[in-house]
């Protein structure tokens, strides 16, 4: 039961608080693509794999 809801945590404080994240990130591409490039795919990833887990300990 804990681990479902700190998995459900994370998976809202994430998908809130990514998206500034990936503005900053943006602001600096000219300056590195290939971090504004992994970062986003990266993020997404960890909100979708939080709530995948979330599924199997609820």
């Amino acid at each position: 039961m804990i681990a479902a809801t700190v998995l459900t945590l994370y998976a809202v404080a994430a998908a809130v608080g990514l998206p500034a994240l990936g503005r900053r990130v943006a602001s600096r591409a000219d300056r590195a693509p290939r971090l504004a490039i992994v970062v986003w795919p990266a993020a997404a990833g960890s909100v979708v794999a939080s709530a995948v887990l979330d599924s199997f300990f609820a």
